[in-house]
């Protein structure tokens, strides 16, 4: 009886600390990789050359109101997003030159709409699988290339060239897994990995091309942050 006691006790400690109701903010950074699923070869028996993945970034202000173990959230994020080619050679130089790289970064400022579910694990750590969806509006691009010894170009798209090449707004799909410790009466902290996938073409086909080019960017990123309530 003691025992069924204890048990119980425990519970009930452990829905307290995850029960607060109400409106918190969410600020959190993240790092990790980004790449993109490209078709942009469909003439080119090939394939085209294969892209690689390059070092991202990404900062979110979410708010949002937790319902029990429920949470919904929003707020705005910034993601630095890209991907990279190796090994590329300029045709029209003689000899041709190898083993060339280019990088290509965009920015995305986004709207977020997630849920999440929290579920305890004790007093202070719980464990809260979180699916959602962004609307984003792609800010623009920065171009760099290297050639050693013969050409470097480091550039940023112009409005009109972004406008003529990408779409100015994409939607994306998100889930996430996140640790939390509760620090105190108002705060917890989080910590856990997050995967973000472009569900619409980002690319812009050219007028008259004899097939549609597509691409799609996507990253996976170890994010840091907490949440403090209101």
């Amino acid at each position: 009886m003691q025992k069924k006691l204890f048990v119980l006790g425990l519970s009930m400690c452990a829905l307290q600390a995850f029960a607060r109701d109400g409106f918190y903010v969410a600020p959190s950074v993240g790092a990790g990789i980004s790449n993109v699923k490209q078709d942009l070869f469909k003439l080119d028996p090939n394939g085209g050359l294969k892209t690689s993945a390059i070092f991202n970034y990404n900062a979110q202000l979410g708010i949002g109101y937790r319902y029990g173990r429920w949470r919904l959230e929003t707020g705005l994020q910034y993601t630095l997003t890209g991907y990279k080619y190796k090994d590329l050679v300029i045709v029209n130089n003689y000899p041709n030159t190898a083993n060339g790289e280019s990088e290509t970064r965009y920015g995305h400022l986004s709207i977020p709409l997630t849920v999440a579910y929290t579920i305890p694990l004790g007093s202070r750590w719980s464990f809260s699988p979180q699916a959602g969806a962004l609307l984003s509006f792609n800010t623009g691009t920065r171009y760099s290339a290297d050639f050693p010894g013969v050409l470097k170009i480091d550039s940023t798209w112009t409005s009109d060239k972004f406008k003529k090449e990408r779409q100015a707004t994409s939607v994306w799909g998100r889930v996430a897994l996140q640790a939390g410790y509760k620090a105190g009466e108002r705060v917890t902290l989080f910590a856990g990995p997050s995967m973000q996938y472009m569900f619409s073409n980002f690319m812009k086909t050219p007028a008259n091309a004899p097939y549609k080019a597509s691409e799609r960017s996507y990253f996976i990123n170890m994010d840091l942050g907490a949440r403090i309530s209101l």
